[in-house]
C-alpha cells in the first residue's frame, strides 16, 4: 500500500514530463491566441482610422488644408459648455470635431451634430469653410428602415449633396425647410420626418458656427485642451 501511495503522489518521470509538455502546449496556445487577438485589433483600429480619415477628407473637398485632420481634433461635450449655445448641435454625448488648417490658419471645421430621425437618433458630420459655407454633410450613424435609410446615404442617393455650398447668407432661415413647407429642400415620398429633422439640424449647426466663428478659427490645438 505504501508503494502504491508513493507512486500516486510521485508519478513517474515520464508522466511528469508529459504533464509539463501539455502545460507548455496550453501556454503556447494561449500566447498565440493573445497575439492573434491583438494583431486583429490593431488591424481593425487601423482600418477604422483610414475609414474616418477618408470620410473627413470628403467633407472638405474645396478647402485647402495641409494638416492631418485626425490629428487636429477637439471635443465638444454637452456636459461641459465651451462654446456659445452648444445645444444647437443637439449632442447627447461628447463628440469629436476637427479643424482644417492651411499655412497655420484655420480654413475650415468639421462639426458633429445629432438629431432625431423617424426611427431613432441620427449622428452627422458637417464640413464648413471659414466663411460659413457648407462643404459637405455625411451620416455617421442612422437607424432608419432600409428604404428611408438609403435615401440619406451618399452611396445610394445624392440628397445630402443638396446642402453643399449652402450658407446662412445664400439660404435665409425661412428657406431652410422642405419644399412642401415653403423651403428649398426636397422631401422623400411618404417620409418627411427624417429629411425635415436633418434640414433643421444643419441650419442650427450653421447658427452655432456663426455664433462661435471667431473662437473656432482662433483655436490652437497645440495648447492643452480643457
Amino acid at each position: 500500500m505504501s508503494d502504491t501511495n508513493n507512486r500516486v503522489q510521485n508519478p513517474p518521470l515520464a508522466a511528469r514530463g508529459a504533464i509539463l509538455r501539455l502545460g507548455l502546449l496550453a501556454l503556447g496556445a494561449v500566447l498565440l491566441l493573445t497575439l492573434a487577438y491583438h494583431a486583429t485589433a490593431a488591424r481593425r483600429i487601423a482600418q477604422q482610422h483610414q475609414a474616418m480619415l477618408a470620410t473627413l477628407t470628403t467633407l472638405l473637398p474645396p478647402i485647402p488644408h495641409d494638416n492631418v485632420l485626425l490629428d487636429a481634433s477637439f471635443i465638444i461635450d454637452p456636459a461641459t459648455p465651451r462654446f456659445a449655445q452648444q445645444e444647437l448641435l443637439g449632442l447627447s454625448t461628447a463628440r469629436t470635431a476637427y479643424l482644417a488648417r492651411s499655412a497655420d490658419a484655420v480654413s475650415g471645421v468639421i462639426l458633429p451634430l445629432e438629431t432625431a430621425g423617424y426611427n431613432g437618433p441620427l449622428k452627422l458630420l458637417l464640413g464648413i469653410d471659414a466663411n460659413g459655407t457648407i462643404t459637405g454633410l455625411r451620416i455617421l450613424e442612422q437607424h432608419e428602415t432600409a428604404g428611408l435609410g438609403a435615401r440619406i446615404e451618399l452611396d445610394q442617393s445624392n440628397w445630402l449633396l443638396s446642402f453643399d455650398r449652402r450658407s446662412l447668407d445664400n439660404t435665409p432661415p425661412p428657406l431652410w425647410a422642405l419644399k412642401q413647407d415653403g423651403g428649398e429642400f426636397d422631401q422623400f415620398s411618404g417620409a418627411t420626418i427624417t429629411p425635415r429633422a436633418i434640414v433643421n439640424a444643419v441650419r442650427k449647426a450653421l447658427e452655432f458656427f456663426a455664433l462661435n466663428r471667431t473662437a473656432l478659427l482662433a483655436l490652437n490645438l497645440e495648447e492643452p485642451q480643457a
